[in-house]
């Protein structure tokens, strides 16, 4: 059973990685164009600028909402089957402590690397996410204001469309973030001590 876990979850979880890694370039990306359309020298050019900013903000947004459809029944199928798995995993390790054998060094590294992909995608969701927010505070900090206004009404709607965050959540329901994580290890704990309980 570990073995089919990792086998499917590792290929996945670098797939969406590199994604979230993607979102960060995203954003450094966006920085360089917001900062071009503050410059001087391109006071000739700024709608233009400005133009291909929104068409770059769209595309991302769209790639972002594209890529969480995509991840939303996956994530939430790894979310649950992690809980079981894990709390599976760490009623074996307390039955093995009564009589320790060469299994146990198995069940700490299946329980080691199944915590540690779980925390990976809610690392990782969170970077995405955060990214895309950033998106927001650069459109915020470019001196916007200074802006002849017809421009200035472009940048208001990207910004007011850029502070509606963005995560990856499985069926809508549970998001990608740190604070998921730690609800997760609750939910394992909980399942375990239930284990015990049915068992005793």
């Amino acid at each position: 059973m570990g073995e089919a876990y990792l086998f499917v979850s590792l290929p996945l979880l670098t797939l969406f990685i590199s994604m979230c890694l993607n979102h960060q370039a995203f954003y450094g990306m966006f920085q360089d164009l917001v900062t071009k359309l503050k410059r001087p020298d391109n006071i000739s050019n700024r709608k233009e600028l400005l133009f291909e900013l929104i068409r770059f903000h769209a595309s991302i947004k769209k790639w972002f909402l594209d890529s969480a459809e995509v991840y939303g029944s996956f994530i939430m199928i790894l979310l649950i089957s992690t809980i079981i798995y894990l709390s599976c995993v760490l009623f074996q390790l307390d039955l093995q402590l009564k009589h320790i054998d060469f299994r146990i060094l198995f069940l700490l590294l299946a329980f080691s690397i199944s915590l540690l992909t779980l925390f990976l995608y809610c690392f990782f969701g969170k970077l995405a996410n955060e990214s895309y927010d950033k998106m927001c505070g650069c459109l915020y900090r470019s001196n916007w204001y200074e802006l002849p206004v017809e421009l200035q009404k472009c940048f208001i709607l990207m910004i007011g469309n850029a502070k509606h965050p963005m995560f990856y959540r499985g069926f809508s329901v549970a998001r990608l973030d740190l604070e998921t994580f730690s609800k997760i290890i609750k939910s394992i704990v909980t399942y375990y001590m239930a284990f015990k309980t049915i068992t005793q």
